[in-house]
């Protein structure tokens, strides 16, 4: 016990002034409250975040934000000189007996867009379900902090030492009151996001194997046998994604590619038989770049990318190009690949593999590579016992919204 104090203390002193959400609550009993400079600040954020989009687009969503944050300082709000109900805010979220609203849903997905862009109605839609997605997962864990059972006057000791030492480095109070609006944040929103971090802290440590957790008994595995740290080191030389973890480089792939475009649902089949031809004259000698060369708009360059590594090739292709330039022979081809992005289907890719780089890994050796290589295996094994954990949790969890909110 007295190690997990130590290690939300320190914890705490890190954490930054900000807050994730104004309003949000850790206590399953806490109340909400937004109100003030701060409350007002984020709400004109918000509203500025759609100011600007069409009516006709976003109609729906202008109406919603900003009718939200009427008279958002607390005063009572009666009926309007028309006597129409006006929208002032609405549950979008209950997670077991805990209330996301879609102010704080909003103002914290308003915080996302970078200053002087104005997102697309199918951005700002996407950026507010990730946000709801995100803050659902946030409130599970900071539930699973609380359920482990964790000492709660421990939590409120921490968080307000942390308010004092920054009253204390602000200079007073009212000091750090007025930096507090500046910014946007209020002290009970700042203090409501450090008592749910510190709850997740406590319950990722514990689930991880990190500390023993609440028990005082250690329940997970972290030693890394030396015969796993040679395992991953020989799946590196063969290519595995991930050699700068040990401070090498990965295989970059030369792939050269025909992409097949689609611009309506009812293309994307006809396209996909296309391909399948051109992928048939490939494989009987018809040349790769004659092949794009005889595009109707051919790319740049031969349809040649740059040298990727795998791990690039997933993130902007997708993990069935990563695939394939990981199993493939040099001048191998590839079959029709969909191009999805945002879940909008874009067109078919074939590929060819034209060569690879070996990869440049520290020798196995030195104390340090292996030092690497357990640290880069016990992070996958945390990753693995935090997926695992948050599945516990939503199997365990009662959460209802106004709308779909599915990963």
């Amino acid at each position: 016990m007295r190690q997990l104090t130590l290690a939300l203390s320190l914890l705490a002193a890190c954490s930054s002034t900000g807050a994730d959400e104004p309003g949000a609550t850790t206590s399953r009993d806490q109340e909400f409250a937004d109100v003030g400079p701060a409350a007002e600040k984020s709400a004109e954020k918000a509203k500025e975040v759609v100011a600007e989009l069409p009516a006709d687009d976003a109609e729906e969503e202008r109406t919603l934000i900003e009718g939200a944050f009427v008279e958002s300082n607390g005063d009572d709000i009666g009926p309007q000189e028309t006597g129409d109900p006006q929208f002032v805010n609405r549950v979008e979220v209950i997670v077991n007996d805990e209330i996301l609203t879609y102010r704080q849903i909003m103002v914290t997905a308003s915080r996302q867009v970078p200053e002087g862009t104005t997102p697309t109605p199918r951005q700002l839609s996407k950026l507010r379900k990730d946000v709801g997605i995100a803050l659902v997962g946030e409130r599970l864990r900071a539930q699973g902090g609380i359920d482990m059972g964790i000492d709660e006057q421990t939590i409120k000791d921490i968080v307000a030492k942390n308010t004092q030492k920054r009253i204390d480095a602000a200079g007073g109070a009212i000091k750090m009151t007025n930096e507090l609006d500046d910014k946007g944040v209020s002290l009970f929103a700042q203090e409501s996001a450090m008592r749910r971090d510190l709850y997740r802290f406590s319950w990722e440590r514990a689930i991880t194997g990190v500390d023993p957790g609440i028990s005082g008994r250690a329940f997970r595995d972290r030693y890394v046998r030396p015969g796993q740290l040679r395992l991953r080191y020989e799946l590196l030389e063969a290519g595995q994604i991930e050699a700068e973890s040990i401070s090498g480089t990965s295989a970059r792939y030369h792939i050269q590619q025909i992409v097949l475009p689609v611009t309506t649902d009812d293309d994307i089949e006809p396209a996909r038989v296309r391909a399948m031809e051109l992928l048939k004259k490939l494989e009987d000698g018809m040349d790769f770049t004659a092949a794009v060369q005889g595009l109707a708009d051919p790319p740049e360059n031969d349809g040649i990318l740059q040298p990727l590594t795998g791990e690039q090739l997933a993130r902007n292709g997708g993990p069935e190009v990563a695939a394939f330039a990981l199993s493939a022979a040099h001048g191998e081809l590839s079959g029709p690949i969909p191009i999805i992005i945002d879940r909008v289907f874009h067109g078919w890719r074939l590929m060819k593999l034209l060569d690879s780089d070996t990869p440049l890994l520290p020798i196995f050796e030195i104390p340090r590579t292996q030092a690497l290589l357990r640290r880069t295996l016990q992070s996958d094994r945390d990753d693995y016992h935090r997926s695992e954990g948050m599945k516990t949790l939503h199997q365990g969890a009662y959460i209802w919204s106004a709308g779909p909110l599915q990963s």
